[in-house]
Formats: structure tokens, C-alpha cells, sequence
């Protein structure tokens, strides 16, 4: 059974073909395969020890649409990019009720962990679960040394220089902090590409109010 800190491929792929639901077309009124019952115990149990309100009843109907989805996708040919499925994946933890918390790996799983634990690329993770990667979807090996922690902890050693040195906290002032440093850090590109936006990634840090320039 999947615990905290890893995900079974199933519960990957499940993660996957769920958030597409928004890009589909309205499937509402198609059946679901009867064969479920060992997907959605295992999802249960996952959101039963997310402490996810009524984990039982959400899991039952997230793996019904997905396999909807997943009848839906086998016949037509569909893609998916990291930044649709991170803008998805908020919302759903949204809908679970779901927070981040130190030690404890949420579900649905990052981007980033679909690409390292699915063949190190998001185009190849894709191919796993049957779809396509989408142009702004691709990301490339390098980009898989940086855990989610790496990623934060980049963002705030370079809040830690802005409030310093007295310099606005933007896009390029990133681009031009990470060339610069001694160790290798994620590049802005890279936290576009994860989190879909500047500003997205630097909420990780602190609220944007107002939004930090681009």
C-alpha cells in the first residue's frame, strides 16, 4: 500500500488522468468500467492518512472519472503540460483540503515527482501514461536534480539577498542571482516551467500582494 513518501505507479497515472478532466470534453454522461475497486482502495487509504475529509466517498469518484478519462484517452490522442497539470494539481488539493506539511508527500503528486519517478522527463512520463507532453510541458534532465525543497530553498536564499541589498525580488533579478552563484540552482526558466508562473513560484515563499514584476 503506498505510504506518505511514495506513490505506487498507479497512483501516479491515476494523478495524471485526473487532472485532465478540465481539458476534456464533457464526459459526464459516460459510464465507468466496473473494475475499480482495487485503485480506489488504495487511494482511499492514501487520502485516509492525508486526514482527507470523507477520503472513502472522494476516492470512489476521483477513480471513476479517471477511468473515464482513461477510456476517453485511449481512443483519442490527448496531451497534457506541466503547467496545466500544476495548475490542476493545486486545485485538487485545494479540493481535498490539503496543505503542505514538512515530511508528508501530498497527493496529487508534483510534477516533479511524476518526471523522476517516470523515466526522467515530463514528454516520457507522458508516454507512460498514454498521453503526450505538450511544447510548454517539456522539461529536460537537468531539471531533475532539483527536488521541490532545492526549488524553495533557492527562493528563499534569494529573498534572503533582495531584503540585503535592497533590490525588488523580480524574474530577472532571479535570472541574474542564479547565474551567480557558486552551486548550481534552479534557473527562472525552470521555476516557470514547474510552477507556471513567476509569481506562483514565489508565492511558495510569501504572499504577493502586490504581485511581484515578472
Amino acid at each position: 500500500m503506498a505510504d506518505y513518501g511514495t506513490f505506487s505507479q498507479t497512483l501516479l497515472k491515476t494523478a495524471v488522468h485526473y487532472a485532465l478532466t478540465p481539458y476534456l470534453p464533457d464526459l459526464s454522461h459516460t459510464s465507468s468500467p466496473s473494475d475499480s475497486q482495487e485503485r480506489e482502495d488504495e487511494l482511499a487509504e492514501v487520502l485516509k492518512r492525508l486526514r482527507v475529509t470523507n477520503s472513502r466517498s472522494k476516492a470512489r469518484s476521483i477513480i471513476q472519472q479517471v477511468m473515464v478519462n482513461e477510456a476517453y484517452v485511449l481512443n483519442n490522442p490527448t496531451t497534457l503540460s506541466v503547467t496545466k497539470y500544476n495548475i490542476r494539481r493545486s486545485q485538487i488539493l485545494k479540493e481535498l483540503g490539503l496543505m503542505s506539511a514538512k515530511g508528508v508527500q501530498l497527493w496529487p503528486p508534483t510534477s516533479q515527482t511524476l518526471i523522476t519517478r517516470l523515466g526522467g522527463r515530463w514528454s516520457t512520463a507522458m508516454e507512460i501514461c498514454g498521453l503526450s507532453a505538450a511544447q510548454d510541458g517539456a522539461l529536460g534532465r537537468l531539471n531533475v536534480r532539483f527536488t521541490d525543497d532545492d526549488r524553495v530553498n533557492a527562493l528563499r536564499d534569494f529573498f534572503n539577498h533582495c531584503e540585503q541589498t535592497g533590490i525588488t525580488p523580480s524574474y530577472s533579478a532571479y535570472t541574474k542571482w542564479s547565474r551567480n552563484q557558486d552551486t548550481r540552482v534552479p534557473s527562472g526558466a525552470s521555476l516557470r516551467q514547474v510552477y507556471g508562473t513567476w509569481n506562483r513560484a514565489v508565492s511558495l515563499i510569501r504572499p504577493i500582494n502586490p504581485p511581484v514584476g515578472e
